[in-house]
Parts: structure tokens; sequence; C-alpha cells
């Protein structure tokens, strides 16, 4: 499997996170950079993060709120938009037999129709009191 198409996560300022594997030069917010601990044919390895799949909706302020919880903290993900491409869609519903968004495959768990509290607790954040959407 490859890892293609990870997010690198953006300060309010605009400039990017440097992730553990990389320096902190200016790339493309969709780069194609391999996840923090991958490589480009096996992904992440023993002991570092789990990847994280974070399908979405244009539009959901629920998505929103996950992705604004994720750059924040400098979490890595890979988005997949299921309103902008039918192939994501179907994936989604072949993957979780359910249509809804913000969900998240971290490792081999998935996060259904989720928020971005529910992420936190998950991934070991803090807990936003206020989830601004």
């Amino acid at each position: 499997m490859r890892w293609i198409g990870w997010r690198k996560p953006q300060d309010r300022s605009g400039q990017e996170f440097a992730g553990p594997d990389s320096a902190t030069e200016a790339s493309a917010v969709h780069s194609q950079t391999v996840p923090p601990g991958g490589d480009s044919a096996d992904g992440p390895t023993k002991g570092e993060p789990e990847p994280i799949i974070f399908y979405t909706k244009t539009g959901c302020p629920w998505v929103k709120a996950v992705r604004h919880l994720l750059d924040t903290h400098g979490v890595w993900y890979q988005e997949r938009n299921a309103s902008a491409d039918a192939r994501i869609f179907q994936e989604l519903l072949r993957e979780t037999r359910q249509p809804f968004v913000p969900t998240l495959k971290i490792g081999d768990e998935w996060l259904l129709d989720t928020d971005a509290k529910e992420v936190a607790r998950r991934l070991g954040l803090p807990v936003p009191s206020r989830v601004l959407m």
C-alpha cells in the first residue's frame, strides 16, 4: 500500500507544522508526503502514530471542527472527500455501511459519524470545552 496525499497540518498563520520526519521547508498542504514513521511502501512502522484516514463532505460544520482539531494539534491525516468523488463515497459505504461524516479510520479502528470531542478522546488530545463550527 502506498501512503499518498497526506495532509501536513497548518497553524493559524498558514505555516506548516514540521512533522516528526519533516524539515521546516514549505511545501503544498496536500503534498505527496509520507506520514510520520511511514515509508512509501509500508506505511507507519511499529511504535509510530497510526495512520488516519478522514472521510469528509464539503461544507459540513462537524467536519470543519474535526479538521480544526487535527490541524491545531499537528496530527497527520489523509483526507478523502466523499461529496467530491463518487468513488470515495462508495468506498465509505462499502467499508462502514453508512454514509455519514465525519468518519475516521485510525489504524484498524473506525469512528463513525463522530465529532471533535470523540476524536480528541480517541487520540489522547485535550478535549475541547467548546467546539466552534
